[in-house]
């Protein structure tokens, strides 16, 4: 992957992007018809002019391109990112052991100390499906991260996330063993019986053709005033990496916990990245 990285392409703004290549598995990237306006959505976006400031620290917002959210921070899935970080790591909020029970235990922890918990849904919406890919393809996510895991750790360092030898085996070793998912309806459901306030409603279709991996601490996208400038072709996946040190700090007990959770959480938003995106979906960092 370190190739691919030094592959990447500089253009006249100074944004450096790489494309994810052959290690994605999805179909989300820029189509014929999002050609026009590209290189442009790529510097303007990718520069940092469509973020702005958030009031929150903890990862709440989902990564979904798509209009209809708040100004959250954005890991994949909003707070189910802390669960899966938990469930990839010490298990402290493990329950019964069914990712539900694990994300009813980490959204009531969060709760009771006041921090304020989303995700979302879309107008897509059914009985089968919630709408938030990071949800719905959880366990295609974890086959991800046991399939790829040397690639996907490799990209997490490339990023400036340090990754030990015992956190890379614990959470790839978690990933595997983890046979059993609850549906995703289900850990929905947790978030909205805590408030409407809790839940996103996205809208539209997904025309994302960039991942931003955002470090500029205290800020996440605006996908209206995307939607403003560009229209609804063009939208960006969002991951706010400023703010997974306070979200594994929460759900932690000690500092090798916390980087460890660090690294589950980036491992499973790259993973995310790699079952939803296709090979020409580009990537940057904002720094």
């Amino acid at each position: 992957m370190m190739e691919q990285m030094n592959n990447s392409t500089e253009n006249e703004s100074r944004v450096v992007f790489f494309e994810l290549s052959d290690l994605a598995e999805g179909t989300i990237e820029a189509g014929e018809d999002q050609q026009e306006r590209l290189e442009e959505f790529t510097n303007r976006v990718g520069s940092g002019e469509f973020h702005a400031p958030t009031e929150y620290t903890l990862p709440c917002g989902c990564i979904d391109g798509r209009c209809g959210c708040t100004m959250k921070p954005n890991s994949a899935g909003g707070t189910e990112s802390l669960m899966v970080a938990d469930d990839l790591t010490t298990k402290r909020y493990a329950g019964d052991g069914t990712t539900k029970s694990a994300y009813g235990a980490v959204v009531n922890m969060l709760r009771g100390k006041g921090e304020m918990v989303g995700g979302h849904d879309d107008e897509h919406a059914d009985e089968s499906k919630t709408g938030c890919g990071a949800n719905d393809k959880l366990e295609s996510i974890y086959a991800m991260i046991q399939k790829k895991a040397e690639h996907i750790r490799e990209l997490t360092q490339a990023i400036g996330v340090t990754v030990s030898d015992e956190a890379h085996n614990q959470i790839v070793q978690n990933a595997t063993g983890r046979t059993e998912f609850s549906a995703g309806n289900e850990l929905l459901d947790i978030l909205k019986a805590g408030g409407e306030d809790t839940m996103d409603h996205l809208r539209g279709e997904h025309n994302e053709v960039l991942v931003v991996i955002n470090k500029q601490i205290g800020t996440t996208l605006d996908r209206d005033a995307v939607e403003a400038e560009f229209g609804p072709k063009y939208e960006a996946f969002n991951v706010d990496a400023w703010a997974f040190e306070e979200g594994a700090r929460i759900i932690s007990e000690t500092e090798d916990e916390i980087a460890a959770k660090v690294a589950a959480i980036t491992y499973y938003n790259i993973a995310t990245a790699l079952v939803l995106g296709g090979k020409k979906l580009r990537v940057t960092v904002l720094t």
